[in-house]
């Protein structure tokens, strides 16, 4: 399936890459409940990474529906966004799933934008 996205035809490596995605969300939801699931995927500290992430899903997954109802083949700009979506997906994955671990989000921001994610220097005013 990857060759076959390195070749032009993103359909096959898309399409399992997301519906992929979906059943990790049903396993999960199995495994913890789906009020638990909900509960914990909507929390506000993953609010929005959830929501991108969903959304991504669902265009993705809408893309490729609509390619094979059309018959018609992917040319370079569907090829083009249903890999972006892709790389969406993964990026808010990892988003969410850094929400989990303390800190982790201040690290990343820190190592991809330099200088310190967080507020102040030393001192009660700020620092000086």
């Amino acid at each position: 399936r990857f060759g076959r996205l390195i070749a032009g035809n993103p359909l096959p490596f898309v399409t399992t890459w997301t519906l992929g995605h979906i059943l990790s969300l049903i396993g999960s939801t199995f495994l913890i409940g789906p009020q638990r699931q909900y509960t914990q995927m909507f929390h506000p500290s993953r609010f929005h990474a959830a929501i991108a992430y969903l959304i991504s899903m669902f265009f993705t997954l809408f893309i490729v529906i609509l390619c094979f109802v059309l018959n018609r083949p992917t040319g370079f700009i569907l090829g083009f966004l249903l890999v972006l979506l892709m790389v969406i997906q993964s990026m808010c994955i990892v988003w969410y799933t850094l929400s989990y671990i303390p800190f982790a989000r201040d690290v990343v921001k820190t190592i991809v934008f330099g200088g310190s994610s967080g507020g102040g220097g030393g001192g009660v005013d700020g620092g000086d």
